[in-house]
């Protein structure tokens, strides 16, 4: 599955999919989109809707329960207090992801994932325990992230960086992720942040060989 970063540039969100859902359909893929920010209650709501109602409806889109899948970055969790976010996000007709791992929010969506583990990983791992156990109770889907590392030093002051130790940090959240449901990478191409596993000079394609082979792994259980 592709996420795309989808924000309020609505020429530039139809270009993308121009471009994507053609490609999705030769090679088999799917696609959705990370909702990276909404001014209100009711521009989110629009928003989805005009998702669902639009391009949910292509045979690329990803779907869970019948519904198109999206994904709400956690700016959306902080500009939005849970009342709004819920008036937006109910009967919008959307499986909602979102991006936090607050077990207390767990009833509010669908599903609940994480974009960033870089900076937290052991309270992430203990994050994912808790979720695995809500998930097996109320059926829900676990989403675990796996990220190769990470570096914002080029575009953050002091920033931060999490190395990839070779290729140890990937294989490291892959295993913390076993018996997820869906596994989502951050990021194929988050360049700037230094997560990217897209063929480079520095990696070669070392990362997105060894992320098809985990990817494999995962998929057929410990």
């Amino acid at each position: 599955v592709l996420i795309v970063s989808w924000w309020t540039d609505k020429q530039r969100n139809a270009k993308l999919l121009a471009l994507l859902q053609p490609a999705a359909l030769r090679h088999g893929l799917r696609l959705t989109v990370y909702v990276e920010t909404a001014a209100s209650a009711k521009a989110l709501r629009a928003e989805i809707k005009a998702l669902v109602d639009g391009p949910g409806q292509h045979k690329t889109w990803l779907r869970a329960d019948g519904k198109p899948v999206v994904f709400l970055y956690t700016r959306i969790l902080g500009a939005l207090k849970p009342k709004a976010l819920q008036s937006a996000i109910v009967g919008a007709g959307a499986f909602v992801t979102a991006d936090t791992l607050d077990v207390a929010r767990f009833g509010d969506f669908d599903a609940l994932h994480t974009y960033y583990i870089a900076r937290k990983t052991e309270q992430y791992r203990q994050a994912l325990l808790d979720l695995r156990r809500l998930t097996r109770l109320t059926g829900k889907r676990l989403i675990a992230t796996v990220m190769p590392g990470y570096n914002d030093t080029p575009v953050r002051n002091p920033g931060f960086v999490r190395p990839r130790s070779k290729t140890r940090y990937l294989r490291d959240t892959f295993a913390a992720a076993t018996g997820a449901d869906w596994v989502l990478l951050t990021s194929f191409n988050e360049w700037h942040e230094g997560s990217e596993i897209e063929p480079s000079v520095q990696h070669g394609d070392t990362y997105i060989k060894l992320f098809a082979q985990l990817v494999d792994r995962w998929r057929t259980g410990p």
